[in-house]
């Protein structure tokens, strides 16, 4: 189910209009549209505690599972193919060019 389908029109809690002025707002701003729409809908449910419980449950998975792959590339990186890594590097670039515009 999309956001705009859970958000609008099964929860109604956003009307048609103020779900796009929300999502045109938050891909205006600097940073990851998506997770700054979850947040603005956290602090809009549930003030700042619903804002940082949005945060902690879009962003914290991520930044967990980046974490144990450091640690493990830190300890295990000899075991991992040197092309490997260095094509994720080309990927990380490509995907920060593409967000940047260029």
């Amino acid at each position: 189910m999309t956001p705009r389908l859970e958000f609008v029109i099964q929860r109604r809690w956003l009307t048609e209009r103020s779900y796009a002025d929300l999502v045109a707002l938050c891909q205006f701003l600097p940073g990851p549209a998506s997770s700054q729409v979850g947040m603005a809908l956290g602090l809009s449910r549930a003030g700042y505690s619903g804002a940082l419980a949005a945060w902690a449950g879009f962003t914290l998975p991520s930044a967990f599972v980046l974490i144990l792959f450091a640690l493990g590339i830190s300890k295990y990186g000899d075991a991992v193919p040197a092309g490997a890594l260095h094509g994720l590097k080309v990927v990380a670039v490509a995907v920060v060019a593409r967000r940047v515009g260029f």
